[in-house]
C-alpha cells in the first residue's frame, strides 16, 4: 500500500470553482496531503494560495512537476505509518503532515552514517523526527548511539524575553503543556542504543562531552537556546557531519534565521535553505 493510499490521496476530477477551498483531504481522523487535478488551483491548510496547479500540498509547501515517488516507497511508507500511529494522539489535530521534512531528515541521517560519531536530537517532544530516523535506518542494528535532549515538559521560559518569550508561552500552552517523557520512552523502547536525556539545554550536554557528532537535528523553537547549543557542540561535529535546522526558513522564525546566519558566517559554513522551511549545514574538514 502506497502512502497516497494510506493517507487517502487520489487524483481528483477538475474542480468547478477556480480555487479549491482546502487542499487537505482528511484521513478519517486527521488532515492529510492531497494529490490535485492539473486544473485545480490550491490553497494550503495554512491559507497560502498558489497561483499555479499543484500536485502535492501540505505543511505550507505546494509543488508541481516534482518526483513524488517517495510517497509510494515501501520503506518510507512503513516508517511514516509507524511514526504517525505512535505520535498522532499527542497532537491536537493529529500527526502533522510533515512527510517532506521527514524525507529530508532521513536522507540527512543516511548521509551522516558516512561520518564518524553519534546522532543527536536537540528538541524531541514525543520523538517523531528521531523515531523516523531510527525506523528508516534500522538504528538498533547500527553500532552508534543516539542521544535525545529535551525537557519533555515544554520550553523553559525563565531565560528568554520579549517576542521569544511570548512565542514560547504560546507554544507551551498550545502544544507542549503535557509531560511526554513516558511517551518518548515508550516510543524508543525497541532501540537500546537510543538514550533520552531529560532536562534543560545546554545544561545536559555533559552527557555527550568528548563524543564526535555525525548527525544533529535542532528544533528548540528558540534562537537563544539554539545558539547556546551550537556554540557548545560545533567543535564536536565530525567532518561530513550534518545538522538539520527545523525552524530555519519559516517567516515567523526570523530570530532563529538571523541567529543561525550570524553563526554560520562566524564559522565559515553556508546554510542550505530548503523549501520545506528547514535549513541544513554540513561540517567541512
Amino acid at each position: 500500500m502506497g502512502l497516497r493510499t494510506f493517507l487517502g490521496l487520489k487524483r481528483t476530477a477538475p474542480a468547478k470553482q477556480p480555487v479549491a477551498e482546502n487542499v487537505t483531504l482528511a484521513a478519517p481522523e486527521k488532515p492529510s496531503a492531497r494529490i490535485l487535478s492539473k486544473k485545480e488551483f490550491a490553497r494550503t491548510e495554512s491559507g497560502d494560495k498558489f497561483l499555479f496547479p499543484v500536485e502535492f500540498a501540505t505543511d505550507g509547501l505546494g509543488v508541481n512537476n516534482r518526483n513524488l515517488s517517495f510517497l509510494d516507497d515501501p520503506r518510507f511508507v512503513a516508517m511514516w505509518t509507524h511514526v504517525s500511529e505512535a505520535n498522532a494522539p499527542y497532537w491536537k489535530r493529529g500527526m502533522p503532515q510533515v512527510q517532506w521534512r521527514i524525507l529530508t531528515l532521513v536522507t540527512a541521517a543516511q548521509q551522516a552514517t558516512l561520518a564518524d560519531g553519534i546522532f543527536v536530537d536537540c528538541g524531541v517532544y514525543t520523538g517523531s523526527f528521531a523515531l523516523a530516523v531510527c525506523r528508516y535506518l534500522d538504528f538498533e542494528k547500527l553500532d552508534r548511539s543516539y542521544f535525545l535532549f529535551d525537557t519533555f515538559t515544554g520550553i523553559p521560559t525563565d531565560s528568554i524575553e520579549g517576542d521569544e518569550l511570548l512565542a514560547a508561552e504560546r507554544m507551551n500552552q498550545s502544544h507542549y503543556a503535557a509531560d511526554v517523557y513516558e511517551v518518548a520512552k515508550r516510543n524508543f523502547a525497541a532501540y537500546p542504543n537510543v538514550h533520552l536525556v531529560p532536562g534543560r539545554l545546554p545544561d545536559t550536554l555533559g552527557a555527550i562531552e568528548g563524543h564526535r557528532i555525525a548527525y544533529m537535528s535542532v528544533d528548540l523553537n528558540s534562537a537563544t537556546y539554539e545558539m547556546q547549543v551550537i556554540e557548545r557542540l560545533w567543535p564536536q561535529m565530525s567532518p561530513g557531519g550534518v545538522i538539520v535546522l527545523d525552524d530555519y526558513g519559516f517567516k515567523k522564525r526570523s530570530q532563529q534565521y538571523e541567529a543561525w546566519n550570524r553563526f554560520a558566517a562566524s564559522v565559515g559554513h553556508p546554510i542550505f535553505l530548503l523549501p520545506t522551511g528547514q535549513g541544513m549545514m554540513v561540517r567541512g574538514r
